[in-house]
């Protein structure tokens, strides 16, 4: 059996996932908002699902939502936009590298995306793990998150 951790609003829910292939642990934070819970969304990723797994993302209009997945640029590998999502819908502010914590050579460190809800909507946001100098080497990863704006 696997877990997701979804950490919302001070409390923490541990919800257990199965019939997903690798190892799981996904960190759902609603930053504070309004009343009725319309804060930021941070989705975090420790380890990558299955490249059939779809997460979902519901987000309040206006609002910012980050994505962060592993990251080890020292393979060469980086994660980039598989598709312009629907800019009406969510719009791409970039991404960033974090470095780990302890600087060991080798280890990598995570890689942050933020985006923010354009408008009422859905549109997926897929991200894939390459090496952008191989044009035909299919991605080590591809992860898809379908993003609803209210």
């Amino acid at each position: 059996m696997r877990t997701i951790t979804f950490l919302a609003r001070g409390a923490l829910w541990l919800v257990p996932l199965i019939a997903l292939g690798g190892a799981l642990l996904v960190l759902i934070s609603n930053k504070p908002g309004d009343a009725q819970g319309g804060g930021e969304v941070t989705i975090s990723v420790k380890a990558p699902l299955s490249n059939s797994v779809k997460i979902p993302i519901a987000v309040v209009k206006g609002k910012e939502c980050t994505i962060t997945l592993p990251s080890n640029p020292t393979t060469g590998y980086q994660w980039k936009l598989g598709n312009k999502p629907n800019s009406k819908v969510v719009s791409d502010l970039g991404s960033e590298y974090n470095a780990p914590t302890e600087p060991i050579p080798g280890r990598g460190g995570t890689e942050t995306w933020t985006f923010t809800a354009a408008g009422k909507g859905t549109t997926a946001i897929v991200l894939k793990y390459i090496r952008p100098w191989e044009k035909t080497a299919k991605p080590a990863r591809t992860q898809v998150f379908n993003v609803t704006v209210q």
